[in-house]
């Protein structure tokens, strides 16, 4: 009876093909194995934890914004949201009905949370594209939790897919915010420089410096996320080779089993790992693509960042006529600089749910396959009755070519997955590049026409 019911039960997963049908799917693993996104949010929240704490400012700088205030409130609400992640890993790991109010009420805590976290930031990062894109992540969360019903003791997948949705788009909210943490306290204290009667010598160094900055805090939010990337796939390899290992040891076990059954065990091996091991490889094949075009686009906008700049403080002496001009500049590149490399770092996680669902789905499957073959399996090699062993050699025979059939039609989408991340990437670098350029061409203009005001005063 248990195999009539387990057969029926991966048949009809099978042959699922519709999105309700996936999402409402049973379980094969333990909940915490479908939101993955819940370790990498608390590696990003250790992570900006830290970098939030290593932000000291200058008690000397007299600062237009009041960088201490948001320190301790983003300190705040990274503990609040530490403090609700740990609610949902207890909640997760040790599933119940009674679980259910303590999940809910952490998810929609860090979505609190994080609201907090919408300082009123300078106007010169509020008018960026970054702004509008933190908004959008504010909104899509409030949607999704909007609609996210925990009725009864167990969860589907689909529910367990929303949770890990929300918590990429909450760790990228926490990104994005620490990140800019940093840009306004460096171009704050850039503008105290500027303001003085004498500028420092040591701007033009400090400038580099907090554009070096950023592209080594970016990068290392994409080495956490690397890491997730990684673990999943080695799980995937682990689960699957554990699988394969499985049906030999019945095999080992039954000499007597017939030939064609041993046959059909190795090829349906041999099948899934050839696919398991090829997906692993083009994803992370994938993965290397994507962060040689990051380190390029990173490169490649702070290189023209800070030749804008340095134009411009070459023209601060023996010429104080161009003071206004860079002090305008400077912030100004900066906030483009800082507020696009965000954006762009941000593209892994925009792709999250894509990959996410194929590589769910293509794991859950494999896993059905093994299973109903292993019960199979162990079924014929406990067979002692000759009258019907012939036809449970035949079932056991037919279910694993049927299965090897199956993970050989697996036809993963990573091409498309590809495309959309270095789309995503050059969009945004081309968007920075742009924007540095209309900025380039504004402050000559500025230059050109303090030039001609001054020529102006000199005739008077």
């Amino acid at each position: 009876m248990k195999l009539v019911l387990l057969t029926t039960l991966v048949v009809c997963s099978l042959l699922c093909t519709t999105s309700e049908c996936y999402s409402a799917a049973p379980l094969l693993f333990s909940h915490l194995e479908y939101v993955p996104s819940l370790d990498y949010l608390r590696s990003v929240l250790s992570v900006s934890t830290a970098s939030v704490q290593s932000v000291i400012v200058n008690p000397s700088l007299t600062l237009a914004y009041d960088v201490p205030k948001s320190v301790t409130l983003m300190g705040y609400v990274l503990r609040n949201v530490t403090q609700a992640t740990d609610v949902i890993a207890t909640s997760l790991g040790d599933w119940s009905e009674s679980k259910v109010r303590p999940l809910s009420d952490a998810l929609h805590a860090i979505r609190h949370s994080l609201a907090e976290m919408d300082f009123m930031y300078p106007e010169y990062y509020r008018g960026q594209t970054l702004d509008q894109e933190l908004n959008h992540l504010k909104g899509l969360m409030e949607e999704q939790l909007d609609g996210f019903v925990l009725e009864g003791p167990a969860l589907v997948r689909g529910q367990l897919q929303l949770i890990n949705s929300f918590l990429t788009l909450a760790s990228s909210h926490v990104i994005a915010n620490t990140l800019v943490l940093h840009e306004v306290y460096e171009i704050e204290r850039t503008k105290v420089f500027l303001s003085q009667l004498f500028i420092p010598s040591e701007l033009e160094s400090t400038v580099l410096n907090d554009l070096l900055s950023i592209g080594s805090r970016t990068s290392a939010y994409d080495q956490l996320y690397s890491t997730t990337f990684n673990r999943e796939s080695e799980f995937f390899l682990r689960i699957s080779t554990e699988g394969g290992e499985q049906l030999r040891a019945v095999l080992n076990g039954a000499p007597a089993l017939p030939a064609k059954i041993q046959r059909a065990v190795a090829v349906f091996n041999e099948q899934v790992d050839n696919f398991v091991q090829h997906a692993t490889r083009e994803l992370q094949d994938v993965r290397n693509v994507l962060q040689e075009r990051l380190a390029k686009a990173v490169a490649d906008t702070i290189q023209t960042g800070y030749g804008v700049q340095a134009s411009g403080m070459t023209m601060l002496r023996p010429l104080p006529r161009n003071l206004p001009c860079v002090r305008h500049m400077l912030p100004t590149i900066k906030s483009i600089v800082g507020s696009r490399l965000i954006s762009i770092s941000l593209c892994s996680n925009e792709l999250t749910d894509f990959i996410y669902e194929q590589a769910i789905e293509y794991r859950d499957t494999v896993r059905q396959l093994e299973q109903i073959a292993l019960a199979k399996l162990q079924i014929a090699a406990a067979c002692t009755d000759a009258a019907s062993c012939d036809a449970i050699y035949s079932d056991a025979h037919d279910f694993l070519r049927f299965g090897t059939e199956k993970v050989r039609d697996f036809a993963p989408d990573i091409d498309t997955y590809e495309n959309l991340l270095l789309t995503c990437v050059n969009g945004k670098a081309q968007g920075a590049m742009s924007q540095l350029i209309e900025e380039t061409v504004a402050f000559n203009k500025c230059i050109a026409a303090r030039k001609v005001a001054t020529d102006s005063s000199d005739d008077d």
